[in-house]
């Protein structure tokens, strides 16, 4: 039987912590690693943790750091402690469905499978459902339209225009996770990066089936991009995730190689470096004809 992780972390979470641990504690097949990472509360977060497991008798590992990290490199750190054969993300706020482990480790029964990202409902700070056409049907807003089938695999070109999923959803094998921590970039949300390195292993999945209760409040922290992103920003961030995929394999290398091409090419304003794109057959794969056509036009500066 595969061995599964649950790495979470915290920080002043006090408020909703002891209803995730309820929805992890219960759960249907039960995790057989659970790492807890607070990143200095200077609320009551650790003694309720602390006490939880104590209550409940609970073999959790549950870890304070020194210094403030912040959400995506402390995430980083509990990822390093990890040791299941599977690892789900876990945020402090949300509730689990009693099944939701055994399910998504039920997908990764299919040894091509490296990444899983499953469906998620939205609740609001006093546990009601929120309604509403872009919001409800939760991950159908991240890939844009409702999935024609209970399994879609995500490829590269997809992950790469967008992150499609919030980490709380998220399962990856370890090796996914190896390979992250050896190249991870405490800039960028942690979960795209996952969510990239999977697709590159060409096993990226998107399992059409909410098991999550993901929970919308004034003082959840997210990993969105700025709404001030200028053309280069967007290629700076393409380039820096795909330097972590450059060593994969060669769909990694490939798409490295059109990223720094076409950063140096927005840099410059070439109009000579972006033409050139044109002959690299990635160019069309990985960025649409709306995108290329925006590309010439920033190099002649309209």
């Amino acid at each position: 039987m595969l061995k599964v992780s649950v790495a979470m972390t915290v920080y002043n979470g006090e408020k909703y912590i002891e209803k995730q641990l309820d929805s992890i504690r219960l759960q249907h097949r039960l995790p057989d690693e659970v790492i807890i990472v607070d990143d200095l509360s200077d609320d009551s977060t650790m003694e309720i943790i602390k006490e939880y497991i104590d209550k409940y008798e609970l073999g959790w590992s549950l870890y304070q750091n020194e210094t403030n990290l912040g959400f995506k490199k402390n995430f980083i750190k509990a990822l390093s402690y990890v040791t299941g054969d599977m690892v789900l993300l876990c945020d402090q706020d949300d509730v689990w469905f009693e099944d939701k482990i055994e399910a998504t480790v039920s997908l990764f029964s299919d040894d091509s499978v490296m990444g899983a990202s499953t469906g998620f409902l939205l609740i609001d700070g006093e546990d009601n459902n929120i309604s509403g056409e872009t919001m409800i049907e939760g991950v159908y807003s991240f890939i844009e339209k409702k999935p024609e089938k209970p399994l879609t695999k995500i490829s590269l070109s997809k992950i790469m225009h967008r992150n499609i999923s919030p980490g709380c959803t998220c399962c990856y094998r370890k090796n996914v996770i190896d390979l992250f921590l050896k190249n991870a970039d405490g800039t960028l949300p942690h979960d795209y990066q996952l969510n990239v390195i999977s697709a590159t292993l060409n096993g990226f999945v998107y399992y059409n089936l909410p098991l999550t209760n993901y929970r919308i409040h004034s003082n959840n922290t997210l990993g969105l991009k700025p709404l001030s992103q200028t053309r280069l920003d967007i290629a700076k961030e393409k380039l820096v995730l795909t330097n972590i995929i450059k060593g994969i394999n060669e769909r990694g290398h490939s798409a490295y190689k059109l990223c720094q091409n076409r950063y140096d090419a927005i840099e410059k304003k070439s109009l000579i470096k972006t033409l050139k794109l044109f002959f690299d057959k990635d160019y069309y794969v990985y960025y649409s004809s709306k995108e290329r056509l925006g590309d010439i036009m920033y190099a002649l500066g309209r």
